[in-house]
């Protein structure tokens, strides 16, 4: 660039559904675990998954890394007033490769929400997802309010986290 800043390492857009369908094609083995679990489904088809992603109500987001392909797609899907459900989605190399700046893209969403209007941010993850479970709860400030006992659609349990607004 001319003024010789360099490139974010992460640019925040709206998603348009390519994002959805690459993430979908590429998504982290425990997120796809955790999504057929919560759908029930008998296996994992990255369409089916990229049209589910899509049709999420509420405000979604893709996290763009450098080289121009999305690295996480994720929204926040109202559950009733004041309280959203967060989602996410990302790929194995973005986690990786990005963790640091995708963990402070979304604490400052949340931050947002939480200053416009919501009270209650909550997500639920697999019992078995325990590296998950300390992002949620060292990264994005939320804490866990415990397990729920057959949760998924498979019965599997899950594990329930929240930020309230302070």
């Amino acid at each position: 660039m001319a003024d010789g800043n360099q490139l974010p390492e992460i640019r925040l857009g709206m998603p348009i559904v390519q994002d959805f369908a690459y993430i979908a094609a590429h998504m982290r083995p425990d997120e796809i675990a955790q999504y057929l679990a919560l759908t029930g489904l008998p296996e994992y088809v990255p369409d089916v998954a990229a049209r589910s992603l899509v049709a999420s109500p509420g405000s979604q987001f893709v996290m763009v890394g450098r080289d121009g392909l999305p690295v996480l797609v994720g929204g926040f899907c109202p559950v009733r007033a004041g309280v959203y459900e967060g989602w996410l989605a990302g790929t194995p190399q973005g986690w990786a490769n990005h963790w640091r700046a995708m963990t402070k893209v979304c604490r400052g969403l949340m931050d947002d929400l939480l200053s416009n209007g919501a009270h209650r941010i909550e997500t639920f993850a697999l019992a078995s997802r325990t590296q998950a479970h300390a992002w949620y709860e060292r990264s994005l400030l939320m804490q866990r309010e415990g397990v729920l006992r057959g949760y998924f659609a498979d019965g599997q349990d899950a594990v329930a986290f929240a930020r309230i607004k302070a």
